[in-house]
């Protein structure tokens, strides 16, 4: 999936780079730490119900809690303080649990031997759709004031679609990767809201500036499921909730 975004990106980038000559439109590059609430998920996944407790050491409770993103976005503003465009991010998240498996020998003369590993659930998300954005800093009250004549804030809106995945995989110490690791896919809608506030490095049509982004994430998907019609774990439903507050920087180019 990531690979599949980034060749989108590549396709785009030499119209985004044409379109931005003409000084109305403008890309941006993001990259943000994200939080998760993932309450199902947990759930599942510290269930003695679902978990063999015989693979473990302890059960010690984890949770997949935070994650990463990037993304790109071009808009055009039509008007003084308001833009429009459009937007494409990926996101992920990880957890591992330690594993042991014993192997019990028939032969009593010969020690059981146990083969260590980890258990590692990860998620990952790609999301596309439109934005929208209130520019603050060219609202009369903001240019007016020359101490902020370099700086930028704007509030944007995110809303679009995704599509996640959730990928699960045993590996072990000394052993090549094999057939155990399962795939369960889900969508949904996502909305974020976000305020940005940078500095402006140049008027010219090829740098323009940089700063950081705080805001919120609302994206819930539907029960993840495997391409045979199983829900993830075993039959029970199972949502992935990217939702939580989002920080992280960002690089503008165009005017």
């Amino acid at each position: 999936m990531l690979r599949r975004f980034l060749h989108v990106l590549f396709i785009a980038l030499p119209f985004l780079s044409f379109t931005q000559q003409k000084g109305t439109f403008k890309i941006e590059f993001n990259a943000d730490t994200r939080i998760y609430r993932m309450g199902d998920f947990n759930e599942r996944i510290n269930d003695p119900a679902y978990i063999d407790t015989n693979i473990y050491d302890e059960l010690s409770q984890i949770s997949l809690s935070e994650g990463f993103s990037f993304g790109l976005s071009t808009t055009y503003q039509p008007f003084n303080f308001i833009s429009f465009g459009v937007y494409g991010g990926y996101q992920f998240g990880k957890t591992e649990r330690d594993i042991r498996i014993i192997q019990h020998q028939y032969d009593i003369y010969t020690p059981n031997d146990t083969v260590r590993g980890k258990r590692m659930h990860e998620v990952q998300s790609l999301n596309i759709g439109l934005n929208a954005s209130l520019i603050l800093s060219q609202m009369n009250f903001w240019s007016k004031k020359t101490s902020l004549s370099n700086i930028e804030c704007a509030i944007n809106i995110n809303t679009g679609y995704g599509w996640a995945y959730l990928f699960k995989d045993d590996v072990f110490d000394g052993f090549v990767p094999n057939s155990s690791k399962e795939v369960y896919r889900s969508k949904g809608f996502q909305f974020v809201s976000t305020i940005q506030l940078g500095y402006i490095l140049s008027n010219n049509n090829y740098f323009s500036s940089i700063g950081l982004k705080a805001g919120y994430q609302h994206y819930i998907t539907s029960d993840a499921q495997a391409e045979n019609g199983l829900l993830f774990p075993n039959g029970d439903k199972t949502r992935l909730d990217f939702s939580g507050f989002t920080v992280g920087a960002y690089l503008s180019i165009g005017r």
